[in-house]
């Protein structure tokens, strides 16, 4: 009777091993999905990047990527600065607006006090 269990042992053994493989092997398959889904991702961001670039080259006539980098980011720093200027050009605006508003008032104070006289 002890050689009858062991064939039962073996094969059970076996369904477990088959059963942790066939585990092993659908999470492998669901993760090189993922992975082969970003890969497209990828290769589609890179054509459109390469399309945009393509383009700026044909609208600019400039070839070298570094260059038209460096000029997109001058033109940044410069957008930057102009943006800090209109910024404080509006807050001298509020301020002078509020100026004109109190010499307004006092004006008016004096003038009413002039009246009274």
């Amino acid at each position: 009777m002890g050689n009858r269990s062991k064939p039962a042992e073996v094969n059970a053994l076996q369904n477990d091993t088959a059963t942790v493989l066939k585990r092993r092997l659908t999470k492998l398959i669901v993760n090189n999905k993922e992975k082969v889904r970003l890969i497209d991702n990828y290769q589609r961001n890179m054509k459109v990047i390469d399309e945009a670039f393509n383009t700026i080259k044909e609208a600019t006539g400039l070839t070298d990527i570094e260059e038209i980098q460096n000029i997109f980011i001058k033109g940044e720093e410069q957008n930057y600065g102009l943006l800090t200027y209109v910024d404080v050009l509006n807050q001298e605006i509020d301020n002078l607006e509020d100026m004109n508003l109190h010499l307004r008032e006092k004006n008016q104070s004096m003038k009413v006090q002039l009246q009274l006289i």
